[in-house]
């Protein structure tokens, strides 16, 4: 009985160390939003740092040394893609980083954008059909970047993460990413990201249930860039911008006048500030156009934990509250 217990304590102590030892997962999002998403689905089990911090600007973002060290540290990289992120692929080589890389819109339905009005045109509702499983990773694939055009986003809106409805599908590839690259926490992984997709489906139905008391043609607003099209499109609000999907770019003469045409003429009464953006521009088309300052979204980024959007379900609810305020009172 004896042996048996020295036995039993023995196995007890060599298993300790591996459990001591066992790090967590280094994984490296490439902005806050995705950050997010990607702490709430893989929980204690991993240490997530963004690149872009909260309030920052990924579009025109400049890497720094740190970052090319996180990289070079990390056991996974998540990206949003669809050209967000035009730095990324000069980045990824500085550091050596040969792991996976995983695209994180590769199952949304997108939104084409027309880069000579800065419009958007929608080709279908994203919906619950059609997710596979491709996780988009293995470093040396195209990530959805374009070394070459910093400035020009492509066809495609990489705003998705904008419409909860769509938030989803980032979830679902988090999760199944997460789960390949550590089996042994599989369960955990995809409890945490059921748990998540629910409240998603609540944040889904409560903002149909505000918004539903705004008649459709007041729910129009001018914003800093069109950060909001997947939003627009899931639940009936039209944005309108100078700026186009990129804050990298310059407002012609031409769209900042017919924007203050809209709201002149009354077609649109609602301006929004954005966080990521500077104000100026927003503030002297409302000035011209004798239009209602809104107060501001957060659109391509968290605040900070002390603010009042640190998570996306607690920014999100913000975002639509602002707006119904802002409706409610130019109308």
């Amino acid at each position: 009985m004896h042996a048996i217990r020295i036995l039993v304590l023995t196995l007890t102590c060599l298993a300790l160390p591996a459990a001591i030892t066992a790090e967590p997962l280094r994984i490296v999002t490439t902005f806050t939003i995705l950050g997010d998403f990607t702490e709430q689905v893989a929980g204690p089990r991993a240490e997530v740092v963004s690149l872009v911090g909260p309030d920052g600007d990924s579009h025109g973002y400049e890497p720094t040394p740190a970052d090319v060290r996180e990289l070079a540290d990390a056991d996974l990289v998540i990206v949003n893609g669809l050209n967000f992120e035009g730095w990324m692929d000069r980045l990824i080589r500085a550091s050596g980083y040969d792991g996976e890389v995983i695209v994180a819109t590769r199952t949304v339905h997108t939104i084409e954008t027309d880069h000579d009005h800065g419009h958007d045109h929608d080709h279908g509702h994203d919906d619950d059909h059609g997710h596979g499983h491709d996780h988009g990773h293995g470093h040396g694939h195209d990530h959805g970047h374009d070394d070459d055009h910093r400035h020009d986003h492509g066809p495609e809106d990489p705003h998705a993460w904008a419409s909860p409805a769509v938030a989803k599908r980032y979830v679902e590839v988090i999760r199944d990413a997460l789960m390949e690259k550590d089996p042994d926490h599989a369960s955990e992984y995809a409890e945490r990201a059921e748990a998540y997709l629910e409240q998603l489906d609540e944040l889904d139905q409560w903002i149909r249930g505000m918004l539903e008391s705004i008649p459709a043609e007041h729910r129009r607003a001018i914003v800093g860039h069109d950060s909001f099209a997947y939003f627009g499109r899931d639940y009936g609000v039209e944005f309108f911008s100078a700026l186009g999907i990129s804050t990298d770019s310059e407002p012609s003469a031409s769209e900042v006048g017919r924007l203050i045409r809209q709201l002149r003429e009354d077609e649109v009464r609602v301006l929004f500030l954005e966080n990521i953006t500077d104000a100026r521009m927003v503030e002297r088309i409302a000035d011209d156009g004798n239009g209602v300052i809104g107060g501001t979204l957060y659109s391509d980024a968290l605040s900070h934990s002390d603010g009042p959007a640190p998570d996306y379900i607690s920014m999100t609810r913000f975002n639509v509250e602002r707006m119904m305020q802002a409706f409610n009172k130019a109308y």
